[in-house]
């Protein structure tokens, strides 16, 4: 099933490789996996949750959603300052995907919907004068595979 999901994934990599933010640095690292260690942050993890396969399917297509999580990476030494910077992330992130056109998922699929179902601020971590946050961004895609 991983042929599936897999150019959904690779569409949101390459995104997030060449996103450039207003004010912020650009992401130093956007990877598959996530290990839970800001070697070379900010970074981005695209993370499959799963994939759900409706009944409804019409002719030679198949029809599933697919469950992803977006978890950026992101520190400083300032709370403050730091909490701002993973909200402008976030939206910039947020924004890239609402305008990604369809041609970015090569010609296996066809994506109806892509539904961005939550930001999750959470999960600061402190250690001395360093802080870092790891927002997600949960996103649902419908997806239709051409058969």
């Amino acid at each position: 099933m991983s042929e599936l999901i897999q150019p959904i994934l690779d569409g949101f990599i390459s995104l997030l490789q060449n996103l450039q933010f207003a004010s912020d640095p650009p992401l130093a690292e956007v990877k598959y996996s996530w290990t839970g260690q800001l070697i070379n942050p900010p970074t981005a993890s695209v993370l499959a949750g799963r994939t759900l396969f409706p009944a409804h399917g019409e002719g030679n297509l198949r029809s599933m959603i697919h469950q992803i999580t977006i978890r950026l990476g992101i520190v400083g030494s300032d709370p403050e300052e730091l909490t701002q910077r993973v909200m402008r992330y976030v939206q910039a992130v947020d924004a890239a995907i609402q305008a990604l056109p369809n041609t970015v998922w090569g010609n296996t699929i066809r994506v109806t919907y892509v539904y961005i179902a939550e930001h999750d601020y959470g999960r600061m971590w402190t250690s001395g004068a360093t802080v870092a946050f790891w927002p997600d961004i949960h996103l649902a895609v419908e997806v239709e595979e051409i058969v």
